[in-house]
């Protein structure tokens, strides 16, 4: 499909970040909360272009693509490295070093922080005093999916603008109108529970196929359960095959209950969804989905991922012995 343009412009955000620079009350550092991580970075490449634009200076379109792109002179972007993906020390001594040198071609530079809240206490630390004494005029942009998480001192020399979802119906309504068709664009919008960047990223051909992959594994291969995840189901995220096996067992234990298909995930999985749920008991769905929430927490702490998997697998085999022969 073709790249579609998401309407940032009609989030909150966007609006009072706009409007304190139109009214020259532009603060210097931003929190932007419960913004999902597939959104960070579309959503501050649009807020940077906010910021860095001069009229006159250049057309939309090349500003556009050149803050994308990472090669505005004016734009800093700051994200985790390595296995951890946090933010280390070295990092905001670095950016420090970047930070001190005039503006070249906008009044002010900008900083984008991608999942900011993944700094090590130590670089937090660091991090807010060049909050505190800024070396020349500079925005931060600090991209959060829980703001609640940045240090406390940090987070108080933030102005916290919330990220808004469109929400699984206006969502779901809005990619239609852009091309997709309904029953894709119904189960994308509420994998992604509403937030455009996200159902963009799985209506992608190969993580389409990848999400259908696992769920042919769920329903008639249980013996594939217990493999290398991250190799078998990418480019999936362990937190997006978490997403779909949980979506999936949700939909089970709705169908199980009587509610509509329309209210469901995998619409695109109705029937083969009601012949596994009536081999199931409501006890061991609502068990599994006890053990599948458990592990969505487990999976961004610090437990071991091979045994999140292995207690995930475990309690979705309970569904499949009857289901996996069908």
């Amino acid at each position: 499909m073709d790249e579609l343009r998401i309407p940032y412009e009609d989030q909150a955000a966007y609006k009072n970040l706009a409007a304190s620079l139109r009214l020259g009350r532009m603060g210097t550092a931003y929190a932007i909360d419960a913004c999902p991580v597939a959104a960070q970075g579309p959503f501050a490449w649009e807020l940077a272009q906010v910021i860095l634009r001069r009229p006159g200076a250049m057309g939309e379109d090349l500003l556009g693509r050149r803050v994308k792109q990472g090669n505005h002179p004016d734009l800093l972007i700051l994200e985790g490295t390595g296995a951890s993906g946090r933010i280390r020390i070295e990092q905001i001594r670095q950016l420090q070093e970047r930070i001190s040198l005039r503006a070249f071609e906008a009044e002010s530079k900008v900083v984008i922080v991608l999942r900011a809240e993944e700094m090590v206490e130590q670089a937090a630390n660091c991090f807010l005093k060049t909050l505190e004494e800024p070396p020349g005029p500079c925005v931060f942009l600090l991209m959060c999916a829980e703001s609640s998480r940045l240090l406390p001192t940090v987070r108080s020399r933030c102005q916290v603008l919330r990220y808004q979802r469109l929400g699984v119906g206006p969502l779901s309504n809005w990619l239609q109108a852009n091309g997709v068709e309904a029953v894709s664009a119904q189960v994308a919008a509420a994998l992604a529970e509403g937030e455009a960047s996200t159902a963009l990223g799985w209506l992608q051909e190969e993580r389409w196929a990848a999400r259908r992959q696992v769920l042919e594994v769920l329903t008639h291969h249980a013996g594939l359960l217990h493999q290398d995840e991250e190799k078998a189901f990418a480019p999936l995220s362990p937190g997006e095959i978490l997403c779909v096996v949980s979506s999936w067992v949700r939909d089970l234990w709705a169908s199980k209950l009587g509610i509509a298909p329309e209210h469901w995930v995998n619409r695109d999985d109705v029937a083969l969804i009601r012949q596994v749920a009536d081999s199931c008991s409501i006890e061991i769905l609502s068990g599994t989905l006890e053990v599948l929430e458990q592990s969505g927490t487990d999976l961004s702490g610090n437990v071991n991922p091979k045994f999140i998997w292995h207690k995930v697998w475990d309690s979705v085999s309970l569904i499949l012995p009857q289901a996996m022969n069908r």
